[in-house]
């Protein structure tokens, strides 16, 4: 699991678009990004020749998102769950970034079927 968390000197709406607007996250990932932040809502990166894609899983305005990577066709890439969580502070908001793997529970449902 890798979790990053950072105090933003900014409000919890401004923070949210920025995590939720594709011309914000552009400028974030440095590569074109396409979201659509409703719960099974499409993630699209386009990073040097590659895509990659996700799917929006959990939303709650202005306090949380989550999305899980997608595995490329054919590929054996760990998939991952992203989350994003907004906590607003006197100075700022608080944002945690926290991305965990999702084999575990991939390999138990191909071993029970």
């Amino acid at each position: 699991m890798i979790e990053r968390t950072v105090l933003l000197p900014a409000g919890p709406d401004e923070v949210w678009r920025a995590i939720t607007e594709s011309d914000h996250l552009s400028k974030w990932f440095g590569c074109p990004v396409e979201l659509d932040p409703r719960p099974g809502g499409r993630v699209t990166i386009h990073e040097q020749g590659r895509t990659r894609r996700g799917l929006v899983e959990e939303v709650r305005p202005g306090r949380l998102l989550s999305f899980r990577w997608l595995p490329h066709l054919g590929s054996a890439e760990h998939r991952t769950r992203v989350e994003f969580v907004l906590e607003p502070r006197s100075d700022g908001t608080l944002l945690t970034v926290t991305e965990s793997p999702l084999e575990l529970g991939a390999q138990m449902l191909v071993g029970a079927t």
